[in-house]
């Protein structure tokens, strides 16, 4: 998927709609994170990071012992999640420019792997599960927080 391809507005207008749902989101996303045994000292990667709400979300909880990448396709996005991440005081979490379907992304391993809203928007959702495995440790967490469209529907029928 490129960045020309993601049908919703990204740059700072993105960043605006994002952050509205992870405050929506914050709760079910923290309780996942719980329920998933995510703890301090672990190292995670956020795929699809957008602007970065839920690496912060991680960030706090792993520590100063931990450690998250959070990675997505959109530049402006990271550059403001690089900067709320300085102003927010996390030293802990680091955002680069990446594709979740792309094999050379870097073979890193990490004890957490996550993506939130991002399997719904790509045309391959189970390839970007198996990128997702390939970059889990050993004995690492995969946690995946989406929705499913499928019981949406118009009419007419449009594609």
């Amino acid at each position: 998927m490129s960045v020309g391809s993601y049908v919703i507005r990204g740059g700072t207008a993105g960043r605006e709609r994002l952050r509205l749902l992870s405050r929506i989101l914050r709760p079910q996303t923290l309780d996942l994170f719980r329920k998933a045994g995510l703890a301090e000292g672990v190292n995670c990667l956020d795929i699809g990071c957008g602007g970065g709400d839920a690496s912060f979300e991680m960030a706090r909880i792993v520590g100063p012992s931990g450690l998250v990448l959070g990675i997505d396709l959109d530049d402006e996005k990271l550059a403001l999640a690089r900067a709320e991440a300085a102003e927010l005081g996390l030293s802990n979490v680091e955002f680069r420019h990446a594709d979740a379907m792309d094999p050379s992304a870097g073979r890193e391993r990490f004890g957490f792997v996550f993506a939130r809203q991002l399997l719904c928007h790509v045309a391959d959702p189970a390839g970007v599960i198996r990128q997702m495995l390939d970059h889990a440790a050993p004995g690492g967490i995969l946690a995946i927080e989406d929705i499913d469209f499928r019981g949406h529907f118009c009419w007419p029928p449009c594609p």
